[in-house]
């Protein structure tokens, strides 16, 4: 679509602008015709698909439109400056370039903002250290081939509502933001989110943050409970993303396209600097994913047994490796897994059950913590009361990355090498 000789791009741009819940963007307006979308998968879908269309598509129009923007209010290019040396992060509006000569102009302009960074006091910001931010703003914007879509219509409009009053932007942007989470919008729900994250990794700011998206979940009001979901079910996914990295030291993950599941996160990979930043969600999954969020995620299954939701079952599955991450151990946890698992398990007995929710309950058994002797018991209490083959290599990879914490555990996972199943004995060896 970048390099084909027809540009397709201005057929599809109207229906995906309405798919996902976009507003107008130069000169391409929302399709009337659509209607309202309520699948979140086919707004994922397009916006990833509005994302990737290049210099032809929104990234390259919104672009033009940013550097038209900074040209005639230069003080906001200054106060972006000032706030990227604030808060100790180049807030920038532009992706990366793909072409070389760009890519070498980028490359410098960063490698200029890490020696700035490295080398100027938070405390004692100076107009040297302000000239120089602005300078590699500009670079940036000079050396772009498109915007960061949509996150950059966000950071334009924050900058416009700070300009009266600059020294209050921390405030004043998290009021904008919140009211974005309010909205109602599922396209900025996400985007806004992770921005914050970004922009005030300070725990009291995540506390506000997560405080903010859990009121949401809690809560009854659609469509806001659904789109708080959808945001802790994609928390759960960037830990488990994490989790096969360090087991596995495999990036293959980052490539499979066949679970739709794990498409959007194209999207948000793109916007990241570096894989620095997928770890600096784990305070704010820590706050949020959390016992009684788990919880009301089983409720709300129980009461959906013929078409159990895949972003609730993706949150126990998130709740699982927090546990694991914060090494939480005891008969409490214990029984905290069993709950976990048996609710997720109890989906399976769904008869319109589809491949996409099959593999949301198999990701519950894969990421079971396999350390003492209780938890190794519990998986052959799984293993043995099924004959179902995709539970039994569920319940294998869980044991291939095992890690008993004493003689005991080791001793009842011995007790796999007699298993009926070969898979089971093979993971076990």
């Amino acid at each position: 679509m970048r390099s084909a000789r027809y540009n397709i791009c201005p057929l599809l741009i109207p229906s995906l602008l309405a798919l996902c819940g976009l507003d107008t963007i130069g000169k391409y307006q929302p399709a009337t015709q659509l209607g309202t979308n309520a699948d979140l998968d086919v707004a994922d879908l397009a916006l990833v698909v509005l994302s990737f269309m290049g210099q032809r598509g929104p990234a390259g129009l919104l672009l033009q439109e940013l550097r038209l923007h900074f040209k005639d209010n230069s003080q906001q290019l200054h106060n972006l400056a000032c706030y990227s040396l604030e808060c100790g992060t180049l807030i920038t509006l532009t992706s990366v370039p793909i072409s070389e000569q760009n890519y070498q102009r980028y490359e410098n302009a960063i490698d200029q903002w890490i020696q700035l960074r490295d080398s100027y006091k938070h405390t004692q910001i100076t107009p040297h250290n302000i000239t120089a931010c602005i300078a590699i703003h500009q670079s940036l914007l000079d050396c772009a081939e498109e915007a960061k879509y949509p996150l950059a219509l966000h950071i334009r409009t924050m900058l416009q509502q700070a300009t009266s009053s600059p020294k209050q932007w921390r405030s004043i942007w998290q009021d904008y933001m919140k009211k974005q989470l309010d909205a109602g919008r599922y396209a900025n729900y996400q985007q806004v989110a992770l921005l914050w994250t970004t922009l005030f990794p300070e725990k009291r700011d995540l506390q506000l943050l997560a405080d903010h998206i859990l009121a949401h979940y809690h809560g009854s009001q659609a469509p806001n409970e659904r789109y708080s979901q959808r945001f802790l079910s994609s928390l759960s996914l960037n830990l488990r993303y994490l989790r096969d990295l360090i087991d596995l030291t495999d990036l293959t993950d980052l490539t499979d396209l066949t679970d739709l599941r794990y498409l959007r996160y194209l999207t948000d990979l793109r916007d990241l600097t570096d894989l620095t930043d997928l770890t600096d969600l784990r305070y704010l999954r820590y706050l949020t994913l959390k016992e009684d969020t788990a919880q009301q995620a089983i409720i709300a299954l129980s009461s959906q047994r013929s078409a159990p939701d895949i972003d609730l079952l993706t949150i126990l599955m998130g709740r699982l490796l927090q546990l694991q991450e914060n090494n939480e151990t005891g008969p409490a946890v214990e029984a905290e897994v069993q709950k976990l698992a048996n609710a997720a398990l109890a989906s399976l007995t769904s008869r319109n059950i589809d491949t996409q929710i099959r593999e949301a309950v198999l990701d519950v058994l894969r990421y079971l913590p396999v350390r003492t002797e209780n938890e190794v018991q519990f998986v052959w209490q799984v293993v043995n009361g099924t004959t179902e083959s995709s539970i039994h290599e569920a319940c294998a990879y869980a044991l291939q990355c095992a890690r008993p914490e004493d003689d005991k555990a080791w001793e009842a996972l011995k007790l796999g090498e007699t298993s009926q199943v070969q898979v089971i004995r093979e993971a076990v060896k």
